[in-house]
């Protein structure tokens, strides 16, 4: 976006950037000519009959090989097939560096295969064994130092460049970090080292207290090393990328989401790890289009004439083995992820909702346009697929069946525009209607919406179990427990745990004892609280529909209660801008307890709490 904000500016194109809230229609991006947004975001304006879309004339489709991520790929591939239908005239250009089957791609989206090996800096992709680097063509020496990750730093280090090193998970990343910030730090200027000492502060004051994640990551940023992956907040992500793009950070330790979402090339990338472990699947090696994705970030344009892209052998045959399984290996073809039931759910309500499928012909008809029908041709499956998934939207109350006419109710289209998984705003609206004179309490409103599967569920050890069906007896839900020895019990005793990390946020306690508390990352308490907003935004919303007054009030108290991380006393005080938990806390510990006690406070009382420039612009808000 920056890039092009001020690239394409000199030329008098206007360039917008739209992402976050699925709830708008972002009727500004009306004046603009170059617009970047993802694919969520851009089927959620399409849910929203934004107004921009008449204009569009060409649309680019970045990293098109995510039609192979299970998680991404559904949206992208109706979105894909929805565009086409829209925009008939528009030029559709899908751009990727790692696609085996192009031409089934190219065919399906009946556009011309342009294949360019052109690259700005050579990459050069080789195997560390032994003390030296070897690639197709050459090998050569380099120092030894204790292990292979240390000698690899240390030479980059000599050459005065910066290099990343892909690790397989976050604490790995940490660790490796820890162990060659000796390296680093050898090699830094004083003034470099006054400008790391900068953003080694920013990040350990990014939260309201550092903790022990913010102080170890700061103290490595000193010493130009970072490690960099999901558990950290987004400003001290922010502050990495900023650090390593300005050469001021030599050595980085990532996992691989740094491959996949951030532009952040070096001279040299190594990929410790080319296994990964998931608990449903064990140890597996990584795909090679994922490693070729991760080697791409090798080379710095403007910089190097040629970057290197190493994996680490640990014997001479596994270095064989590493060359003819990934370096000198295809990458595995894609394949459409779109013929399952939670993938379609929420595409097949937001098509009728939105009036581009009216029957069920229609629908089968759409669906035949999809890379899923272009790769595997026969549809008897998917086409029962939908049948049962209609059956459902209607026996939800979602949409209508007239003859063979099929059209969304209010209640679908609302859920439709609140981005919602049917199944997921199903489960919801029986938390509503169950709730109707029911005691509510933060904790049994988080836990039904936490069961509601809109949200990502702690994992429960057996420790906890115990502990977790005692609370269950103790608490007055808003939902009945399933059988102790039904598959559903395993997500009830996983969403009161949940649960209980929003009542721990909410009572105020700190990122650092969180953390401990639910063997999380900082960052993740944030995706957390950045999720249940939603859900909890998406409860009022569809409160509305069922007349829930006092559900709706609790849920709109709580939204900013959940924003702030505060108990009930302070919702009046975080209301005031400027003001957040830790501020609020100190002035209702000083009898400053209410917006009205912010107003009579002498601002020389407000200065000595909250400084004295704080002060100054919360008086100027609550006396305008």
């Amino acid at each position: 976006f920056n890039s092009f904000k001020e690239r394409y500016g000199e030329h008098g194109l206007k360039t917008a950037l739209s992402i976050g809230d699925f709830d708008k229609q972002d009727k500004f991006l009306d004046s603009y000519d170059l617009i970047i947004t993802t694919s969520e975001k851009t089927d959620s304006l399409i849910r929203h009959n934004a107004s921009f879309f008449r204009n569009v004339s060409c649309v680019v489709i970045d990293e098109v090989h995510l039609l192979n991520d299970n998680s991404r790929g559904p949206t992208l591939e109706i979105l894909i097939t929805i565009l086409r239908q829209m925009l008939p005239s528009a030029q559709f250009i899908a751009l990727s560096a790692t696609i085996k089957n192009d031409e089934l791609l190219s065919k399906w989206l009946s556009a011309e295969l342009v294949k360019s090996d052109y690259r700005p800096v050579e990459l050069r992709e080789g195997v560390f064994f032994n003390n030296e680097l070897f690639f197709t063509n050459n090998s050569y020496k380099i120092r030894d130092e204790c292990n292979a990750e240390e000698s690899i730093a240390s030479d980059t280090m000599v050459r005065d460049k910066q290099i990343i090193f892909f690790l397989n998970s976050r604490r790995n990343a940490q660790g490796l970090s820890k162990r060659l910030e000796k390296i680093s730090r050898k090699k830094l200027s004083s003034e470099n080292k006054g400008l790391l000492d900068i953003i080694a502060d920013k990040i350990l004051y990014a939260l309201e207290y550092p903790t022990e994640q913010c102080r170890l990551l700061s103290s490595l940023v000193r010493h130009g090393c970072a490690f960099h992956h999901a558990g950290l907040v987004e400003k001290q992500r922010n502050l990495v990328e900023e650090g390593f793009r300005n050469k001021l950070i030599k050595v980085l330790c990532a996992t691989p989401t740094l491959a996949a979402g951030v532009n952040l090339p070096a001279f040299r990338v190594v990929v410790r790890d080319l296994t990964r472990f998931s608990p449903a699947e064990g140890c597996q090696f990584m795909p090679v289009l994922e490693v070729k994705q991760m080697f791409g970030r090798a080379g710095r344009p403007g910089f190097e004439e040629f970057g290197e892209a190493l994996a680490i052998a640990k014997s001479e045959g596994d270095k064989d083995s590493i060359f003819e399984e990934f370096i000198n290996a295809e990458v595995e073809e894609i394949y459409s992820k779109l013929g399952v039931e939670p993938a379609l759910r929420t595409h097949i309500l937001s098509l009728i909702s939105n009036r581009f499928c009216n029957t069920r012909e229609a629908l089968h008809n759409f669906f035949s346009k999809t890379f899923f029908a272009e790769q595997y041709n026969d549809l008897t499956a998917l086409n029962k697929l939908i049948n049962n998934i209609l059956v459902s939207l209607i026996d939800s109350d979602f949409i209508l069946q007239d003859n063979v006419y099929l059209t969304a109710t209010p209640l679908g289209k609302r859920v439709c525009e609140l981005y919602l998984d049917p199944f997921v705003a199903d489960k919801i609206i029986n938390s509503i209607k169950k709730s109707k004179g029911a005691e509510l309490s933060v904790f049994n409103v988080m836990q039904a919406l936490c069961y509601s599967e809109g949200i990502k569920l702690l994992r429960v050890n057996n420790k906890e179990c115990a502990d977790l069906m005692n609370s269950a007896g103790d608490e007055k839900l808003l939902i009945d427990a399933p059988n102790p020895f039904s598959y559903e019990y395993d997500s009830f005793l996983r969403s009161l745990k949940t649960a209980s990390l929003f009542e721990a946020w909410m009572d105020e306690e700190s990122y650092q004892k969180i953390s401990e508390d639910f063997k999380i990352f900082p960052g993740d308490v944030r995706n957390y609280v950045y999720t249940m907003d939603w859900l909890l935004y998406s409860l009022a919303e569809l409160c509305a529909f069922f007349d829930n007054k006092s559900l709706l009030g609790f849920s709109k108290r709580l939204r900013t209660r959940l924003a702030y991380g505060v108990k009930d006393e302070l919702f009046g005080l975080v209301s005031i801008k400027g003001i957040g938990r830790v501020r609020a806390r100190k002035l209702f510990a000083n009898s400053i307890k209410s917006y009205q006690d912010v107003v009579k406070a002498p601002l020389e009382k407000l200065a000595n709490l909250v400084g004295a420039g704080v002060a100054q612009k919360i008086r100027e808000r609550v006396n305008p």
